[in-house]
């Protein structure tokens, strides 16, 4: 399992708990370098993983993580939107943080209706970044600015209310929805994206240093800050945050 501070902590245990009864195959769908694919198949042994991207960099550094870990793990160089397997054929699929990526996401959706089996587990998380209770939705529809397209990519902002109904317009019923990223994460994400959108060009800016002593007070301070953002949303799951954790069935 992820440690508790990490920041896709929640991720990986929500998805555990949606993928409790399922059984055979399971896809996940833009896996990147694996973290949460790799942490899923350790605890998850009965279910046979399978794993995609289209970036060949990050899957190749999934598949040296991969032998590392000693957990196999099929991955395939793909795009969400023409998934290489025949369908039907998994029981489940999960996508994190995936669809706010993509230029197309109803056509991602499809695709995983395609790949999926009837009455099989479809897990994904989005970050609903148009919600005007979170802080992106709030800049978002005030001075109509996206803090996050050019540093992380995040073309699309949804809204919640708009990512069910695009789930039952295409052949999916949700079961359940959870939430994550509530104050002190997005308080964090904002003070983080806003310095890059004034200072940094909008370029990404990774948060490690290897100048000394600042190094050595990042990392702790991610992790505490880490720990209690999880905390902090485990309490408030019911209650609407930055990202969705949705468990929705193939009807």
């Amino acid at each position: 399992m992820l440690p508790k501070w990490h920041t896709r902590y929640l991720h990986a245990k929500y998805a555990i708990e949606a993928l409790g009864n399922v059984r055979g195959r399971i896809l996940d769908v833009g896996a990147g370098q694996g973290g949460i694919t790799t942490a899923l198949a350790k605890l998850l042994p009965r279910l046979i993983f399978f794993a995609c991207d289209n970036n060949t960099k990050q899957l190749k550094i999934f598949k040296k993580n991969n032998a590392i870990s000693n957990v196999k793990i099929n991955c395939t160089l793909c795009d969400a939107y023409n998934l290489a397997y025949r369908n039907d054929y998994f029981g489940a699929v999960t996508m994190f943080d995936v669809l706010e990526h993509l230029g197309n996401p109803e056509k991602s959706i499809l695709e995983v209706d395609r790949v999926l089996r009837k009455r099989g587990v479809f897990h994904l998380v989005v970050p609903c970044e148009a919600d005007i209770w979170t802080i992106d939705g709030l800049v978002k529809n005030i001075f109509k600015v996206n803090l996050k397209k050019e540093p992380i990519g995040h073309i699309q902002q949804f809204k919640s209310v708009n990512l069910r109904k695009m789930l039952k317009n295409y052949n999916f019923r949700v079961v359940t929805t959870k939430y994550s990223y509530h104050f002190i994460y997005q308080l964090l994400s904002f003070g983080y994206f806003i310095y890059l959108y004034l200072f940094n060009k909008r370029k990404y800016l990774p948060l490690t240093s290897k100048i000394r002593p600042a190094g050595s007070i990042i990392k702790p301070l991610s992790m505490i800050f880490g720990f209690l953002a999880n905390l902090e949303s485990t309490l408030m799951a019911k209650i609407p945050g930055q990202t969705m954790h949705i468990t929705a069935v193939k009807l």
